[in-house]
């Protein structure tokens, strides 16, 4: 709408320069901006606040590093600190080779002379080997890993009973062994299972159902001997439960697992799945046969996943235990015994015979199919000749070929002829011949071939030379680690021995019997004195602070800090001072100086490291009671315990009037205010005392009379206490500075917020009423034109 400038003096109305034309919005705009001016004059101070709030918070963090570091010179082991050196009594051999130690606060000075006669090991079980991992091992049943129940399938091959072993030693209670494979050749493999812990207890391996798998798998010979040996006796393994099924317990529940077993010539049936105790249980069984049973049990502390708890384990024991029988695997099942892995003694052949050149022949394999025999003929044969165990003769007898016979049909004449032994072929091809008889073995087999037929090719089984090891199912031994202290003989299932020295833990790294190895403990001054610059470290990083804040350059006219002149901030960095210079005690050791602590032109401190280890090698506890607290009593048995944060040094009147005794707490007072008594420590909680916080001990046999008894505390006690009062949660100096900054932040941002709506209410009235006046305007210029008209 175009703006009117027309008058009238006719009809005594004029209006001018008003209309829709004028810009109302640039003028609440330039109105607005004049209101926020209210506005940026809050939000400047809300930044000059967070600025000093950020500062404060600075500030405490630095203070809590020397509350900490102060904290650690005050503890009651900062000063005990150790460190060892070893020496090899060998110039060949080094003693980091054969065992490292370490010291703990615990420790003590002293040199201990130790021998590692052999280290701890893990057991290794090794089974037969096969010719292939990925092949069907034809075995089926259930076995126990470590208590685990393990099915093994007829269709599982190496890989996969590899995989499922694995699988149980996971989660909350795992088995602790891990399966491998190992390849001895191009064509010969070996499950092995290998223990995660050391020492002699090994690996629990048994069958948990009526078949023998292990024997089929090869990590059982032949028998069993007893697993848990006890004196006059043996014990099964240890259940979580004496009331549950057994069965469910080894999670085999499935087996419905049973059997008739002999113990000392009397006979009785075995059903696991009852329970060990009760009514009905394994153990009434046992008793109702007449053998002499029992159950033990034993109650600890473990800790798991979901926190500490009581465990209570269960043993089946059998007194008298000296042969048996065990039907069905289940005094193996129960643990009372094992399967025997005694080293294999026998022989084998040196050819290693195929039936293509490269594939392994197979107990059904047909002689005529054997690798380098062309032809057959009437006549062939196998001349079987040797000795048996105890060394008889066996008379030459021959085994004639003819097209079915079998390589098992040759493996089978062997046993027929050599008694008590194993023939079978292992995974390359060759025959082994094992005896099964125990003691001193004479076995000695030869395997002749006559063949008649020309161009017939060959036959050939090799020699098997003399009788030994051929297979050894436990690949290494588990043992517990054997070393003498100071000529003490010691054993450990683990290679980590923290129970042999108070204090000191040894690692035995490698076995060397005839090397002795010194390990030397001696007080770790470098600790210590790495622990007294860490507090002065976090001393000058307050003392730097403030200075930086306090720092004013006459030049630029600029302040250092935005805490530039701030008095709390002044008395906090006073009175840090004034601690750290203050006198303490009074020893020959009373101020820092004394200790090579120095001040500088900043008011920063530094450590002259040689005067340190001077006045530590000359004054130690001198030195560490400029330090921490200490306490100096009339009465010896008066001894200091603890202190409080507010205790102050100062010397206090201590009496004793009851004693600690058959469970009774000790009673009396503390600077003429009662004391309470906590056991044999008597302390004062009464903020009216300096003594307020401070707990004593007293091992006197007889109340004393008044004991005298002089507080001290130390150079980094009092920056602890210091640093303490200013950074508290709730009262804290520091504490309420930022308090008080956040405050006023909060209320100013409250202020703006308010501002800022009052403005925008006074903007949008401002509008209302412009275009209200527009509207007004458009009206009397209408009215004017009216006129204007009407009057011409």
């Amino acid at each position: 709408m175009a703006t009117s400038s027309t008058s009238s003096t006719s009809s005594g109305i004029s209006v001018t320069g008003l209309g829709s034309g004028i810009d109302y919005d640039s003028i609440i705009t330039k109105l607005k901006q004049v209101e926020e001016q209210k506005v940026t004059l809050l939000s400047n101070k809300i930044t000059t606040y967070t600025s000093q709030l950020t500062a404060w918070q600075s500030f405490a963090g630095y203070l809590s590093s020397l509350q900490d570091a102060s904290d650690a010179l005050t503890a009651d082991d900062a000063f005990n600190a150790y460190s060892t050196t070893l020496h090899s009594s060998s110039t060949s051999v080094d003693a980091e080779d054969v065992l490292s130690a370490t010291a703990t606060s615990s420790a003590s000075t002293g040199s201990y002379d130790v021998v590692v006669k052999n280290t701890a090991t893990a057991e290794k079980l090794g089974s037969n080997s096969y010719s292939s991992n990925t092949t069907a091992l034809n075995v089926s049943g259930t076995i126990l890993v470590n208590g685990n129940a393990v099915t093994v399938d007829a269709t599982d091959t190496l890989k996969t009973l590899q995989t499922k072993i694995n699988a149980v030693n996971s989660g909350d209670e795992p088995s602790g062994v891990t399966a491998s494979i190992l390849q001895e050749s191009n064509n010969s493999y070996r499950l092995v299972l290998t223990s995660g812990d050391t020492g002699s207890g090994g690996i629990s391996l048994q069958n948990g159902s009526s078949t023998d798998t292990l024997a089929s798998l090869g990590f059982n010979g032949t028998g069993t001997v007893i697993k848990n040996s006890i004196t006059g006796g043996a014990q099964s393994d240890g259940f979580s439960s004496s009331s549950t099924s057994v069965e469910s317990l080894l999670g085999i529940a499935s087996q419905d697992l049973s059997g008739t077993v002999t113990i000392n010539g009397a006979s009785v049936t075995l059903d696991l799945t009852k329970s060990l105790d009760g009514t009905d249980s394994i153990l009434s069984d046992l008793k109702a046969a007449g053998i002499s049973a029992s159950i033990a049990s034993k109650t600890e502390a473990v800790t798991t996943s979901t926190g500490d708890s009581l465990k209570t384990t269960y043993w089946l024991q059998i007194e008298g235990m000296s042969s048996w029988s065990d039907s069905n695997n289940v005094l193996q099942a129960l643990g009372l015994v094992e399967g025997n892995r005694s080293d294999q003694t026998g022989v084998s052949s040196s050819v290693a015979n195929t039936t293509d050149g490269s594939a392994p022949v197979t107990d059904a394999t047909k002689i005529t199919d054997m690798y380098g025999y062309l032809t057959r003929t009437d006549g062939d044969k196998i001349t079987i000749s040797g000795t048996t165990h105890d060394g008889t003769a066996v008379a030459a007898t021959d085994l004639a070929i003819t097209d079915t016979t079998t390589v098992g049909d040759l493996l089978n004449q062997v046993e027929s002829l050599f008694g008590n032994v194993t023939a079978s072929l292992t995974s390359d091809g060759k025959i082994q011949v094992v005896d099964n008889a125990t003691g001193t073995s004479s076995l000695a087999v030869s395997l002749a071939t006559t063949i008649t037929g020309a161009n017939a090719g060959t036959l050939d089984f090799g020699s098997f030379g003399t009788v030994g090891t051929v297979s050894k199912k436990v690949l290494q031994e588990g043992k517990d680690a054997s070393f003498t202290v100071d000529g003490v003989s010691m054993s450990s299932a683990t290679n980590k021995v923290t129970d042999a020295v108070t204090g000191v833990t040894l690692n035995l790294l490698k076995a060397s019997p005839d090397t002795t190895i010194t390990v030397d403990v001696a007080t770790d001054n470098q600790t210590i004195e790495d622990n007294v610059n860490a507090m002065l470290k976090a001393y000058n990083q307050v003392i730097s602070f403030v200075n930086e804040q306090m720092d004013y350059n006459t030049d630029s006219k600029k302040t250092g800090g935005v805490l530039f002149g701030d008095n709390v901030l002044k008395s906090i960095k006073n009175s840090l001072q004034e601690a750290m210079l203050a006198k303490v005690g009074s020893s020959t050791i009373k101020y820092m100086s004394d200790v090579g602590i120095t001040i500088g032109s900043d008011n920063t401190l530094s450590l002259d490291s040689s005067i340190f280890k001077d006045a530590l090698a000359t004054s130690f506890n001198d030195v560490k009671n400029l330090f921490g607290n200490s306490v100096s009593s009339s009465d010896g048995t008066v001894q200091y315990a603890y202190s409080g944060s507010s205790t102050k040094s100062g010397t206090y009147t201590v009496n004793i009037s009851q004693l600690y005794a058959n469970g009774s707490s000790i009673a009396g007072t503390i600077d003429g205010k009662t004391g309470t008594g906590s056991g044999s420590i008597l302390y004062l909680s009464d903020s009216s005392s300096g003594a307020n916080g401070l707990g004593l001990t007293y091992s006197g046999s007889t109340a004393p009379s008044t004991v005298s008894v002089t507080f001290t505390r130390g150079l980094a006690s009092v920056l602890a206490s210091l640093t303490d009062m200013y950074t508290d949660s709730i009262n804290g100096t520091v504490t309420t500075e930022e308090s008080t900054l956040q405050n006023n932040i909060d209320k100013l941002n409250e202020k703006i917020t308010s501002q800022e709506d009052l403005i925008d209410k006074k903007m949008t009235l401002l509008k209302t009423q412009f275009q209200n006046m527009d509207s007004a305007v458009t009206k009397l210029q209408s009215m004017q034109s009216y006129l204007s008209s009407y009057f011409g």
